[in-house]
């Protein structure tokens, strides 16, 4: 077992019933508290690995993992610091209804991911209502090399950050790199082709995908959408012609709504 070190402490403030604290959702309230945490600390916000959180809600979305909800908010309100608009409501709860509709509209599954060292993390999913094929929820996490999601994500950042990226992969699994450094450099080239990533049956045999980075503000923050569902009805012509450009639509509309009210 290893030894466990404490090098901080710090609380959520008191409050009353009915206070100001009232409207305030319990993973945002972790979420400063966490953010005062690494402001405070001595070590680099990326040197942080994992976080751990006692179940604060015991009913609904954030009682399935409130650590992992609380940052997933807590990014986007902080990360994306020119957008005033989307701090106060934070990603998902505008990416959402774009994204059903697509699900809708296709009975695909939509799901918006961040990444998390050589992983990708669900921040938000929206299932359409045909056969449910991907049964991952909101902070599920999955492999970044072997997904349609990871590998558009990789493809969204700079050139230098997925070197050292693939660099780590290839360290962490050495015996499977020469197929996963294949796959990556065939979503490079899918992505320079198509504008999206592929990915039929890589990950799992019977899924099918189209994936896109979302880059925002120039590049300081990047995350993934993908579109996928069964590989039976999702043919190569389906992903490319169909869902491909759907996908590239729905990152527009997504960027529209992002951009900050006119005033005056």
């Amino acid at each position: 077992m290893h030894d466990a070190y404490l090098y901080d402490g710090i609380r959520t403030p008191f409050g009353r019933h009915g206070g100001a604290l009232a409207g305030m959702r319990p993973d945002d309230l972790l979420g400063l508290t966490l953010k005062r945490l690494v402001e405070r600390s001595p070590f680099a916000a990326d040197a942080f690995e994992d976080v751990l959180a006692g179940c604060t809600n015991q009913a609904g979305e954030d009682s399935r993992n409130v650590a992992g909800q609380t940052v997933n908010r807590l990014g986007a309100g902080v990360l994306v610091l020119g957008y005033r608009y989307l701090a106060s409501q934070g990603i998902r709860d505008i990416a959402r209804p774009h994204m059903q509709r697509l699900a809708d509209a296709t009975d695909c599954a939509i799901a918006l991911g961040t990444a998390d060292r050589v992983s990708m993390t669900y921040v938000e999913v929206c299932q359409g209502s045909g056969p449910l094929v991907m049964r991952l929820e909101t902070g599920s996490r999955i492999s970044m090399a072997t997904t349609a999601i990871g590998r558009a994500w990789l493809c969204g950042i700079s050139a230098e950050r997925r070197n050292a990226l693939m660099a780590d992969m290839r360290q962490r699994d050495p015996d499977n790199w020469p197929a996963t450094e294949q796959s990556i450099s065939k979503s490079l080239d899918d992505y320079a082709s198509y504008g999206f990533c592929l990915s039929e049956g890589d990950w799992e045999r019977e899924v099918s995908a189209v994936a896109m980075p979302l880059i925002l503000e120039e590049g300081a923050e990047v995350m993934a959408i993908n579109c996928g569902g069964s590989s039976l009805r999702l043919s190569h012509r389906v992903l490319v012609e169909n869902l491909g450009p759907r996908l590239k639509d729905l990152i527009e509309q997504i960027k529209g709504s992002l951009k900050p009210p006119r005033i005056g």
